[in-house]
């Protein structure tokens, strides 16, 4: 072993001193078009420095396997160099070696992918934020094009239906222009990335995806610029300036990018204007371009330490490349193509469209009738709208949904935020027996019908029955209770929804082998994007089944309507059936020119037909200040009446209760001091209750209030002081000694606490003392004066 040990190291020494006695081999791309020859000093800014993938070539001129490589990888960065960055390092360069040592380069040759993020964050270094991987595919020249292919990033945002008003509607004069491509594809094609990643930064890329007639009549109404005949796909511009431009040239990426360069400047490929690098190394405008060109004009930007990437390769792939996994001239040579017109037929975006499906004319007739909400109830999670933090990428119940286990959960939450929805869709994602229940039409017998039932599905299945019931809060606390045995055999799964606190509501028992979940409103742009859908659907049934004009909502409309409904879908979605209801335009029927419905129509036609208040505009702020004044003006009628609007309305009953503590201090004061604890105590009461049983405590204390004796002394008083102490000096004068507190000795040798009389020691507390300071002198703010003394000439 000693004697073969020797002999090994011999011959290492040997390989190593006839490596060294080679002449130095020259880089291998030094003269190539398209692969930039790397060093340290240009790595990051043109790796770091672009949007596109970079795959680098890690390299010994003297090794056999990279010379095999070579004349591959070049024709792939002939054919692939306009969607990704072909790149090179010599590590046997001396300036580039120790470089390679931190990139683990353990073997020639070596190939590395840098891909970029779809978008960079501000807290780390760019450089830190790419993937590196490295490649071990084909290394044929097509094998190496097809993989770099599928790393083009799209940075194109997808557009649903629904949004396509607010998209043509919303521009500032300093937003980007905005480019949508309306195709049937689901994916983008690999020239719209392109051209995404080109003009990042300068335009806004977006795709519409229409799969049908009637979609596709909906697009060509709300776009009327769209070129005759509307075909897909279809290329259009948004700019703040001139509107809408549609494109009109052939689909094609050298055209098309032309006509971008009217809106917005390239930041990279080869449509961008760039510089000759200095030297005899050419590089042609190319994706490299943009980081290059403050090299070639001297102009180097501070440089980010470049990342380094760990990986561990199998000791057969540590020294060596095998034949098996390199591309051979001799056995490997491609059949001779136009590869120019290939890449060009590959970079063209079909204008063959399939047929598309026609219109179900025939179930929209049948479920017409339907209310809105139940006609685009969702049925999976791709279509649910809202409740990110739980059905998000990150929501807590995805997982339930990707696995299909489902645990027994209460889902709580305001009306019309989707949670019989979302009840529906996990009991679909569990693939499980569902029984529907309401806690308001079934009752005890119905429950023990539904258990039977499950008990059968349990002995012939082995499986759980999933029970949903709707309202559960309805439910007494008795028949709660018979839930609880089953819900612990697992023989069913107990889906429950409730718009009260289950707290107070659920029986504590059932709800400790229940998970909790909480959905919030809808937000703003949730609710946008409802009502857009909401639109869609009613026009669908104008246009196909009754042959009318469309809508076509102003923004102020829509954001109206989403105030108004204030996060509850289906308060919103019931306002699009009333204006879908109220405009019926017969002579518009051949012309096809939409209804427009503005914001003063929206206003009209809901407040004729259903009683509205508006829990976030005017009629909020009108209605708490006229219960308000009402309470002062000691008019308990009045007060009662107005409650009774907000709470028709809506109104959150605890905001109710805060305002009438404000009440009971500010405008009955120091004349009744038990006002505070009992408007104090109607805030709990609500909190424990909820409504409608909360009601009466709500009633009992504004009748209270407005019965109480009135007194704004404090209320004024401390208005006064507010005042006073925004004058100069006050808010800082020096507090007088006696008044100071003197934990410590030191304190009171310099006289703290020193001279204060102590109250409680002298009769009836009485002494004479000082207690503002000295600079201010004593102020008087209460005047045991509780009202005012003008006299009403009306009494």
């Amino acid at each position: 072993m000693l004697v073969l040990n020797i002999f090994v190291a011999l011959f290492c020494a040997v390989l190593a001193d006839a490596q060294r006695s080679q002449p130095k081999r020259p880089s291998f791309y030094k003269d190539s078009k398209h692969i930039v020859e790397l060093n340290p000093s240009i790595f990051s800014d043109v790796v770091y420095g672009s949007n596109y993938t970079t795959i680098v070539e890690f390299y010994a001129p003297w090794c056999g396997y990279c010379q095999q490589l070579k004349p591959e990888y070049e024709k792939a960065a002939k054919q692939g160099h306009h969607f990704a960055q072909f790149a090179a390092m010599n590590c046997d360069e001396e300036k580039n070696k120790k470089f390679c040592q931190s990139q683990k380069i353990e073997g020639f040759p070596t190939l590395l992918t840098y891909r970029p993020p779809k978008t960079f964050l501000d807290s780390a270094p760019r450089s830190q934020q790419y993937a590196i991987q490295k490649y071990e595919n084909d290394r044929s020249s097509s094998g190496i094009v097809n993989a770099m292919k599928g790393t083009i990033k799209s940075f194109s945002k997808k557009l649903s239906l629904p949004k396509l008003p607010m998209f043509l509607s919303t521009m500032t004069p300093n937003s980007l222009p905005k480019v949508l491509m309306i195709t049937d594809k689901a994916q983008n094609s690999p020239m719209y990335k392109v051209l995404a990643t080109d003009f990042r930064g300068s335009l806004e890329f977006f795709h519409l995806t229409v799969n049908s007639d009637s979609e596709k009549a909906l697009v060509r109404d709300s776009i009327p610029e769209l070129v005759e005949p509307f075909e897909i796909p279809s290329l259009l511009v948004v700019n703040p300036t001139d509107g809408v431009i549609a494109y009109k040239g052939e689909m094609k990426k050298r055209p098309v990018a032309e006509f971008l360069t009217r809106f917005g400047v390239p930041v990279e490929g080869e449509f961008k204007k760039g510089q000759q690098q200095q030297g005899e190394v050419k590089i042609e405008d190319s994706p490299q371009s943009k980081t290059l060109s403050s090299l070639l004009s001297g102009n180097k930007k501070q440089r980010e330490k470049p990342r380094t990437y760990q990986y561990h390769p199998s000791s057969s792939q540590a020294n060596q490349l095998t034949p098996s996994s390199s591309s051979s001239p001799q056995n490997s040579c491609p059949v001779k193509r136009d590869r120019e017109k290939e890449r060009d037929d590959e970079m063209t975006v079909s204008t063959e469209t399939k047929k598309p499906k026609n219109a179900t004319v025939e179930n929209l007739k049948l479920t017409c009738h339907l209310p809105l909400s139940e006609r685009l109830r969702p049925t999976d999670v791709t279509q649910y709208i809202g409740q990110s933090h739980l059905v998000g990428p990150r929501g807590i119940l995805r997982g339930y949904l990707k696995h299909g286990r489902i645990p027994s959960l209460i889902l709580w939450g305001h009306p019309g935020t989707g949670k019989t929805t979302l009840a529906r869709i996990l009991a679909k994602a569990a693939h499980l027996r569902v029984i529907e229940m309401s806690g308001v039409m079934n009752g005890v017998a119905d429950c023990k019908k539904a258990f039977e039932e499950a008990n059968n599905e349990m002995k012939l299945t082995r499986k759980p029955t999933i029970i949903f019931v709707d309202e559960i809060h309805r439910f007494s606390k008795s028949q709660q209770d018979i839930f609880l045995s089953y819900v612990e055999r697992g023989v069913i799964i107990l889906i429950g929804a409730t718009t009260e606190n289950p707290s107070f509501n659920v029986n504590k028992a059932l709800l400790s082998r229940c998970r909790v979940f909480v959905l919030d409103k809808l937000d703003n742009d949730e609710m946008r994007e409802l009502v857009g859908r909401g639109l869609v659907e009613v026009n669908k049934v104008r246009k196909l089944v009754h042959n009318i004009s469309v809508l076509k909502l102003s923004k102020e409309a829509i954001d109206w309507i989403v105030g108004v409904a204030d996060g509850d879908g289906r308060l919103a979605l019931g306002c699009i059936e009333l204006i879908d209801s109220n405009f019926v335009n017969e002579e518009k029927e051949e012309s096809g020119t939409p209804d427009d419905v503005s914001l003063e129509d929206v206003k009209n036609i809901l407040k004729k037909s259903t009683v509205l208040y508006d829990r976030v505009g005017d009629a909020h702020y009108d209605t708490i200040s006229a219960f308000h004044k009402s309470i002062r003006g000691s008019n308990p009628d009045a007060a009662m009446y107005y409650l009774a609007r907000m709470l028709r309305g809506g109104e959150d009953p605890l905001y109710i209760a805060r305002r009438m503590i404000r009440i009971a201090s500010e405008d009955v004061g120091v004349l009744d001091d038990t006002c505070l604890p009992f408007a104090i105590a109607a805030y709990q009461a609500v909190q424990f209750v909820g409504l409608p049983e909360a009601d009466l405590a709500l009633v009992h204390c504004a009748v209270k209030l407005a019965r109480a004796p009135k007194s704004v002394e404090i209320y004024r008083s401390w208005n006064e002081m507010k005042t006073w102490m925004a004058e100069p000096g006050v808010e800082g004068a020096e507090i007088p000694l006696h008044l100071r507190n003197a934990p410590t000795k030191l304190m009171s040798d310099l006289g703290y606490s020193k001279g204060y009389k102590y109250n409680p020691h002298f009769k009836n507390g009485t002494v004479r003392q000082s207690y503002f300071p000295d600079a201010l002198g004593e102020h008087v703010f209460l005047k045991h004066k509780h009202l005012g003394d003008l006299i009403d000439k009306d009494v």
